[in-house]
């Protein structure tokens, strides 16, 4: 399993993913912040469960598709091999 998340914290393109929209900006640090407790949460219970898996935290990003697709080729190649028997 792979997980990954931003920090909520506004890192360089972030204002222009949001298209300049001040309240876009603001939901995408309040989004994250939440899905980077939540991840790390997930990843404490997964630790407790014995269960193999990843999990990459990113320096700055918010909630948006810039910060997702920063981990999408670490996340494949960790679950790729898996996938594939």
């Amino acid at each position: 399993m792979y997980l990954a998340a931003g920090n909520g914290v506004v890192g360089s393109g972030d204002p222009e993913n949001c298209g300049g929209q001040v309240y876009n900006l603001w939901f995408g640090i309040v989004l994250e912040r939440g899905s980077l407790e939540a991840t790390k949460a997930f990843e404490r219970a997964l630790d407790r469960a014995g269960i193999e898996h990843r999990a990459d935290y990113l320096d700055t990003g918010l909630h948006n598709w810039a910060t997702f697709t920063r981990n999408l080729d670490a996340g494949w190649e960790y679950v790729e091999p898996a996938l594939r028997g």
